[in-house]
């Protein structure tokens, strides 16, 4: 489970890139605390990309155990 929290309610796309830069989950949603689950996704290690405007507004690394 995946929680994100953001300070805007504007669009927000959220990517998730494997180490390869392959994506493997993408989804857009307005809410300022948005959880979900991404339990089709293997474990390893993830860069979680999101975007507000069509704008990098934060990257991360994430681990999934």
């Amino acid at each position: 489970q995946l929680t994100i929290s953001a300070s805007t309610s504007e669009l927000k796309k959220l990517i998730i890139t494997n180490t390869l830069g392959q994506t493997v989950y993408t989804t857009e949603f307005y809410q300022s605390t948005y959880t979900f689950n991404i339990p089709h996704i293997p474990s390893g290690v993830y860069i979680a990309s999101l975007y507000t405007n069509n704008q990098l507004t934060f990257k991360q690394k994430i681990i999934k155990q």
